[in-house]
C-alpha cells in the first residue's frame, strides 16, 4: 500500500484502487474529505506509533513517512499535536528505550 510505505502520490494511490485521480478526488469530496486529509491522518497515526513503539530517529522517521526533510515532518507534527516529536516521545509514560547489548 502506498501510504504505509511513505508514498503519497494521489495518482498512484488512485490507480492502486482502480480509480482515476479525478474520480478519487470527487469521491473524497463527497464524504467531506480530501486526499491531503487522508495522507495527514495516516502520517499522524504512523508517527505516533513510531514514536511510542520504536527508538527510530526523527530524521529516519521523516523519510519513512514520506517527508523530504525532517524539518517538514517536525512542522507537520507540531501542527497536529502542538509539540515536537521529541517532546511527545519524552512525555510518554513508558517511552521506548534503546536495546541494551
Amino acid at each position: 500500500h502506498p501510504l504505509p510505505e511513505g508514498l503519497t502520490h494521489r495518482d498512484a494511490t488512485a490507480e492502486l484502487i482502480g480509480f482515476g485521480s479525478r474520480t478519487l478526488q470527487r469521491q473524497l469530496l463527497c464524504v467531506g474529505s480530501t486526499y491531503r486529509d487522508i495522507v495527514d491522518a495516516v502520517r499522524r497515526k504512523r508517527a505516533l506509533a513510531l514514536l511510542s513503539e520504536t527508538t527510530m530517529k526523527v530524521s529516519e522517521m521523516a523519510l519513512v513517512l514520506g517527508y523530504s526533510t525532517s524539518a517538514h515532518f517536525i512542522r507537520a507534527f507540531h501542527r497536529w499535536s502542538g509539540t515536537t516529536p521529541e517532546a511527545y516521545r519524552l512525555s510518554l509514560d513508558n517511552p521506548p528505550s534503546a536495546a541494551v547489548p
